[in-house]
């Protein structure tokens, strides 16, 4: 079974945990540019690797699915992480606009909006890796 996205919209992975045996429990959400919005399903699974049809990193397979019940703190824990990177990443700009609202920014306030895009970036960046990792066991919780 597969599950796909592209740019973080779709089915996305998150709440992702290795087990002792080397198995990979995860839950599949609904999310729209990496915010996950609905939980679809939680799995136990063997992972299988990165699709190439498409897009690498985008697509992941696994093989010897078991459905699992969800577990509620792991959702809570995944939902409000994801709106706390979404609050660090989106916060500074916005504040940024607000305070030139309604003037025109100085030189130093637009370099500080153009480094906190590169932020927001690097944050989304940073956390698709972790899970990539966390996927293919190259991390352990």
């Amino acid at each position: 079974m597969s599950w796909f996205s592209a740019y973080g919209t779709g089915a996305t992975l998150h709440g992702i945990d290795r087990t002792a045996d080397g198995r990979v429990r995860f839950t599949v959400w609904l999310s729209v540019f990496w915010m996950p919005l609905v939980p679809v399903s939680s799995w136990s699974a063997v992972y299988a690797g990165e699709s190439e049809e498409w897009s690498p990193d985008e697509s992941h397979h696994f093989v010897d699915l078991v459905r699992v019940p969800h577990d509620w703190r792991r959702l809570v824990r995944t939902f409000g992480g994801a709106v706390l990177v979404v609050v660090a990443a989106v916060a500074p700009t916005a504040v940024m606009i607000e305070w030139t609202s309604g003037r025109a920014a100085t030189t130093f306030e637009m370099i500080l909006v153009f480094a906190f895009i590169i932020w927001a970036a690097g944050l989304i960046l940073y956390f698709e890796n972790d899970r990539r990792k966390r996927l293919r066991g190259s991390r352990c919780p």
